[in-house]
């Protein structure tokens, strides 16, 4: 599971969600969007979107699934395709603001 922690998000899992996945078994994928917090780059809304899309990479590859234990849902292929198209209304909506 990828777990986002929003626009730019913060250093902290929300509510311990994060934790309290992995105590249930659950594999979680947490990370800090390019430029924010930590990571090197700068921060930009299309940043934060590839960052999700190389994320997503990163569970297909098979080396990953194997060392994760990374199961795949039906939705995936779905969600991928959709990925600009979702881009494309949250860009319009932040504009809109």
């Amino acid at each position: 599971m990828i777990l986002l922690d929003g626009f730019p998000g913060n250093v902290n899992s929300p509510y311990g969600l994060a934790e309290r996945l992995t105590k249930g078994g659950i594999n979680i994928l947490v990370f800090n969007y390019e430029g924010s917090f930590n990571s090197e780059g700068i921060f930009s809304f299309e940043n934060c979107m590839n960052d999700i899309g190389v994320a997503i990479d990163f569970l297909k590859q098979k080396k990953n699934i194997q060392q994760y234990a990374i199961k795949a849902l039906e939705t995936d292929h779905y969600f991928t395709n959709k990925r600009d198209e979702l881009a494309n209304l949250i860009t319009e909506w932040i504009k809109n603001k």
